[in-house]
């Protein structure tokens, strides 16, 4: 034994550490969220890519500004309303994924589509497709060269 210690201190602080688990874990888990310029990177790539997947030609970078509000001239507004759609989307199941609740469903995939493209029902909103549709990554061309 290195240092002298009195046992019943240990177990008093091992049921103090019990009981703040037992009220932190009845308010329901803790949200994991990423922080600073990860989280941030990370969203506007997962974004781009997915957007890509529907024929919205943006970047990672122009993802990050359109969220910050910033949109670049070179970008539709259209693009850039569905990039924030499915940001808001993605977020809203980031939030309910933890509830024991939450089921995959035919309505909550309507519900996530009609969001992702903002109520527009010319282009679709909260309507499945009729059409076989394919999707490729076409590269984007640098515009400083």
């Amino acid at each position: 034994m290195l240092f002298p210690y009195d046992s019943r201190s240990i177990l008093d602080l091992a049921g103090e550490l019990d009981r703040w688990k037992t009220q932190l874990d009845y308010r329901a888990p803790i949200p994991r969220a990423w922080a600073g310029r990860l989280r941030r990177d990370l969203e506007a790539e997962a974004v781009a890519a997915s957007t890509s997947m529907e024929g919205v030609p943006v970047t990672a970078e122009e993802v990050r500004r359109i969220l910050v509000g910033d949109v670049p001239p070179e970008t539709k507004e259209q693009d850039a309303a569905l990039v924030r759609g499915y940001r808001d989307a993605m977020s809203f199941v980031l939030r309910r994924a933890d509830d024991s609740a939450f089921r995959w469903d035919r309505e909550l995939l309507i519900g996530l589509h009609d969001r992702i493209l903002a109520g527009n029902w010319g282009a679709g909103a909260g309507r499945f497709g009729t059409a076989s549709r394919f999707s490729r990554r076409r590269p984007k061309m640098c515009r400083g060269l």
